[in-house]
């Protein structure tokens, strides 16, 4: 036997005594020559002339080459290469998804929608003719993709006079956020960060100030919807730290001088002047002016700004300021002489013989004086 694309290739089908032979396995729609020669003990005789026979068509064969792309959250993309037709023009495909059949024309690829996002999907392909369907071809499967994420929820947790500190949530798993803020020149919105984070400080910022944020979310399925406009607001800003103050002692106390900050319009600056006693702080001045004096005893001093407008912002005390004690001039006296304590020598026999005489002679002349006196 020989296809007729191989007139000359003959190959041998069958040796026997039997008068017929049936040849399985052809192909469909195919032209094959068969020629036949008899063998005896004396050897082969000639073979006959060629006979044809042409198998056939049938239904095509099985779809190869299949693909499948997910080209969104909704639509798979199939693709594959034409099979064998076996004699017959392939008029149809049937694209099986999940069990379902779905009939299109003689195109080789096909957009399936109105699918589930984030869904996986087994899908296979068959030719169909005028003889019936071919088989279908191995089944593949395809995930859809995620839908975009929704916009997230911002919310500012800090203000500065200088920064606004926002933070945002979203259910999005390996999302980016592009975070937008308006511009106050020309109205429009302009990236100010693109990440996976889900906090960011903005900085440079005007005290007091309006500022607008939007922000919204992308993902492999693409970026999602805006959010809306959010506004916050920056904070007023403290007082700076001053300087420790000056101190001078007076003849009437402690004079008490420091550097005034730089002004803070709309709002007015007040100074607080403590002072330390040595037990504790308290308050001596509050006033716009930058000096004071105090009368009383202090041993340290220390000031801060206050920033006086709807409420009062106190910026930190400066470092204290060591006042300087008076120096007490001490009277010399003259130095004491202390002389030596003499002791008194003992009385002799003799000294104290004489004294109890005299003792005995004046008792006797007062008795005496009594006696006369008694008998005048």
């Amino acid at each position: 036997m020989a296809s007729a694309d191989t007139p000359d290739s003959f190959a041998r089908l069958y040796t026997g005594i039997a008068l017929h032979y049936e040849v399985k396995s052809l192909s469909p729609a195919c032209k094959y020559l068969f020629r036949v020669q008899a063998v005896n003990g004396a050897g082969s005789g000639p073979f006959s002339s060629v006979s044809t026979a042409t198998t056939p068509a049938c239904s095509p064969g099985a779809v190869t080459g299949l693909r499948a792309v997910a080209s969104s959250a909704h639509e798979i993309r199939v693709s594959w290469r034409p099979p064998d037709a076996h004699g017959s023009p392939i008029n149809a495909y049937n694209v099986e998804l999940n069990g379902e059949l779905i009939v299109i024309g003689a195109d080789l690829e096909w957009n399936i929608d109105d699918l589930t996002p984030d869904t996986n999907y087994r899908i296979r392909v068959q030719a169909v003719n005028g003889h019936g369907a071919g088989p279908f071809s191995p089944s593949l499967r395809c995930t859809t993709k995620c839908l975009p994420p929704p916009p997230p929820r911002l919310e500012c947790t800090g203000a500065s006079h200088n920064s606004l500190k926002l933070r945002w949530s979203s259910d999005s798993q390996d999302a980016t956020f592009t975070l937008e803020m308006r511009s106050s020149a020309d109205g429009r919105f302009a990236s100010v960060y693109t990440g996976t984070q889900k906090t960011f400080k903005v900085t440079r910022l005007n005290e007091c100030s309006v500022y607008q944020f939007r922000l919204h979310a992308v993902n492999e399925a693409g970026p999602g919807p805006l959010s809306e406009v959010y506004t916050f607001s920056t904070a007023r800003a403290l007082p700076p730290s001053l300087k420790a103050p000056r101190v001078s002692l007076t003849p009437s106390g402690v004079s008490i001088e420091w550097s005034p900050v730089r002004p803070m319009p709309p709002d007015s600056v007040l100074y607080q002047l403590q002072v330390h006693d040595g037990v504790q702080w308290r308050d001596a001045y509050t006033g716009p002016d930058v000096s004071f004096s105090v009368s009383t005893a202090v041993e340290q001093v220390r000031v801060c700004a206050i920033r006086v407008g709807s409420d009062r912002l106190s910026g930190p005390f400066s470092p204290s300021a060591t006042v300087p004690q008076k120096t007490v001039e001490r009277v010399e006296e003259p130095p004491v002489v202390v002389r030596p304590r003499v002791r008194p020598r003992p009385w002799s026999d003799h000294e104290w013989a004489v004294l109890i005489l005299v003792g005995f002679a004046t008792v006797a002349a007062v008795f005496a004086l009594v006696a006369q006196q008694l008998l005048v």
